[in-house]
């Protein structure tokens, strides 16, 4: 084997070893970035009104975490500030951005590393969210898989509402069935009353007197004011009559 041979099987065994050894950037990057951030779950599935309550897992020494809160969602600082999981961390809140920071308490000389963060959620709105984390990883931007909350409207509320629905169309059917009813009473009165008060209608003395002897009329309307005049004179009758208008025996 001469010398130039044996340069170059050297250098493929030099190249070989390296590659096994030492990964590729991109590797060290993925490797190092897997499992920094992480949420205690994937998925949830809630009610409108419900709280819930996650952690968010740091495996990594980190300076700070934002996690950005969708509208539709509050998150209960007291709560988590006064949990004593969270003794190790602090939480600052951003209105503006709707962002809350979580830092680590400094120790004697050095930061505590981040260990697991207690975080509670309220749901105030039906709707389909997700919450990331983002922090820096020795100056590489890290972000947490997402947090996907799915958050239904309580099923007694939307029973009850579906109830009041119909209790109102079958209150509203009712009342218009009465409506009508009383309508058609009025209008049945109505008639009642205008044929029973107007009876026969005289316009002198003499028929005055042929309605008094009829003993089926019992209601006499005086379409003028008569006087009996030289007229035949009342009779005696047994029966009750409801006369009309205006008439003198003069």
């Amino acid at each position: 084997m001469n010398k130039s041979k044996a340069i170059s099987i050297f250098m493929i065994i030099i190249m070989i070893f390296t590659q096994k050894l030492i990964p590729s950037a991109a590797a060290v990057d993925e490797d190092s970035n897997k499992g920094d951030l992480s949420w205690g779950s994937d998925s949830v599935q809630l009610n409108e009104g419900d709280l819930f309550e996650t952690t968010l897992d740091i495996l990594h020494p980190i300076q700070k975490i934002q996690v950005k809160i969708p509208n539709g969602l509050s998150i209960s600082l007291q709560q988590m500030k006064e949990d004593k999981r969270n003794e190790h961390v602090q939480f600052n809140w951003d209105a503006f951005s709707s962002t809350v920071t979580i830092s680590s308490l400094k120790g004697e000389g050095e930061e505590k590393a981040i260990g697991n963060v207690f975080m509670v959620f309220k749901l105030s709105k039906a709707s389909t969210y997700s919450l990331t984390a983002e922090a820096v990883i020795e100056n590489t931007m890290v972000q947490s898989p997402p947090l996907v909350i799915n958050v239904e409207k309580k099923k007694e509320e939307t029973e009850l509402n579906k109830e009041t629905a119909e209790l109102k169309l079958n209150e509203g059917k009712k009342l218009a069935r009465i409506k009508q009813q009383m309508v058609q009473n009025s209008t049945f009165k109505a008639l009642s009353t205008q044929s029973e008060d107007v009876g026969t209608i005289v316009s002198s003395w003499s028929e005055f007197i042929q309605a008094l002897a009829d003993p089926a009329v019992h209601v006499i309307s005086l379409s003028q004011s008569i006087s009996k005049g030289f007229g035949i004179s009342l009779g005696t009758y047994r029966r009750d009559i409801t006369i009309n208008g205006e008439w003198s025996y003069d």
